[in-house]
């Protein structure tokens, strides 16, 4: 049995350290970008690759993006369902049109800002950047 006590002591010390580590929540995003997309819509084409721009340029820092379908009536109540599980079902239902980018603060999940098809992807970045700046 002493043989046994020292192997006890190494895990009753570590094994809380390690959990510890383990159980560390993952970090919440400091800005939503939300497309509010349907196939059918114009804007939403040319904004298409720029989302897909802008979600590759700001990689690694923390900014979610999220699209919303609203193609039809199947993808619209997953789109509602998905803003709803992500803390912004109120947006969502404020904002039923489509062929735009809203900017969602991470914590409160209101609107801070909104992109359009309107300006290009280097007004859209500094929109971007400066929110993050603000946080």
């Amino acid at each position: 049995m002493k043989r046994l006590a020292p192997a006890f002591l190494v895990v009753t010390l570590l094994l809380p350290a390690a959990l510890a580590g383990a159980s560390t929540a993952p970090a919440s995003p400091e800005l939503v970008a939300v497309k509010f997309h349907a196939d059918w819509c114009g804007s939403c084409k040319r904004m298409g690759p720029v989302f897909e721009d802008l979600r590759n340029k700001y990689d690694g820092q923390p900014v979610l993006f999220v699209e919303l379908d609203l193609t039809n009536g199947t993808t619209r109540a997953q789109a509602e369902y998905l803003a709803a599980a992500l803390g912004f079902g109120e947006v969502y239902a404020a904002n039923q049109g489509t062929g735009f980018i809203l900017l969602l603060d991470g914590e409160s999940r209101q609107e801070v800002a909104k992109l359009t098809a309107d300006q290009d992807i280097k007004a859209m970045g500094k929109q971007i950047v400066a929110q993050l700046e603000s946080r």
